[in-house]
């Protein structure tokens, strides 16, 4: 079973494996960080009756998120989803509990779909994703996605379906090294005319009868494939961009003449400082024996100079932008 196109999925790899030879620790992370961060707020508030409750979605959105990466597993089970539930709309948990329990009541979708009616059906349509999750020989990108639609699609409890399905879906891709898929807000639109046909395609694959038969969940039709396609090309820009942001990392080898090592540490401490007061990712590497010291990030060369002329016990320095040195 495969449902996503081979060049597609080398073509994310292939992405992955350029991002990981570049990998600056410090850089990347937070890369990530920030990644994830805008991932949390476009998702939490992507629907217009979140927006009114903004702060306090955003809120326990963040906390859900922090518990799905923190626990996932990748066979994770129903405990797993209701407590991230729990955690996504406190207002549906059980009584006295952290975990949300499943919808009783009908509700309905976009477009007029109506998801499994009771806990009985929800729990079998739970059980056949998860059944074909674990048994079929999906990629991790392609598991993640194939969870989150039918998580979206089974609608198991009665708020926060989305959010829910995000965590779990990014907490695969978490686990697995790949960067987190969210849908920037102006393509939204774009996104729900996707899930709305990817449904549709489900049920007239012969879904809406007995909930036991594997066949629709084996064979997604065309209009499951382009949701999962627009999916899996939100990874493959998340990973581009994050390429071309390490890309252009300016890098510094700033090279001194000092005798004193607490100069050195203090240098290096100054020039940390800098970036942590603009709050812009770096690293800072100092080889104390070669009198040598590493930096990347982006710092004006003018007040990188500023830095070390001010700093005492710098006798002398050269200053290598790139392979090109300045003294």
């Amino acid at each position: 079973m495969a449902i996503l196109k081979k060049e597609l999925l080398n073509e994310i790899e292939r992405a992955r494996a350029r991002l990981d030879t570049s990998k600056i620790p410090q850089f990347t992370q937070e890369v990530f960080k920030n990644m994830e961060q805008q991932c949390m707020e476009n998702t939490a508030l992507q629907d217009k009756d979140n927006e009114e409750r903004g702060v306090q979605v955003l809120s326990d959105f963040k906390k859900a998120w922090k518990f799905g990466m923190e626990n996932f597993q990748t066979n994770w089970d129903l405990l797993y989803l209701t407590d991230i539930a729990g955690r996504v709309e406190p207002s549906m948990r059980a009584r006295n509990q952290e975990y949300a329990e499943l919808r009783t009541q009908i509700r309905q979708f976009r477009g007029g779909y109506v998801p499994p009616a009771d806990r009985t059906r929800i729990m079998t349509h739970l059980d056949r994703m998860l059944e074909v999750s674990k048994n079929e020989k999906l990629t991790p990108l392609e598991r993640a996605l194939f969870e989150y639609f039918h998580l979206i699609r089974i609608q198991p409890f009665f708020n926060g379906n989305k959010r829910t399905a995000n965590i779990v879906m990014n907490g695969r891709l978490n686990a697995e090294g790949l960067l987190p898929i969210c849908v920037p807000n102006k393509q939204v639109p774009e996104f729900e005319s996707y899930i709305i046909g990817a449904i549709e395609g489900f049920r007239e694959a012969g879904a809406v009868g007995d909930a036991r038969d594997l066949v629709p969940y084996l064979r997604p039709d065309f209009k499951q494939r382009q949701f999962f396609d627009f999916l899996a090309r939100r990874e493959l820009c998340a990973l581009r961009s994050a390429e071309n942001q390490m890309a252009g990392l300016t890098t510094y080898n700033l090279h001194f003449d000092c005798n004193n090592p607490a100069t050195e540490y203090r240098l290096k401490h100054d020039i940390v400082g800098y970036f942590v007061a603009k709050k812009l990712p770096s690293q800072v590497r100092l080889h104390a024996k070669e009198k040598v010291m590493t930096i990347i990030g982006e710092i004006p060369i003018r007040t990188l100079q500023q830095i070390v002329g001010k700093s005492p016990g710098i006798r002398s320095y050269e200053l290598i932008v790139n392979g090109h040195g300045e003294k």
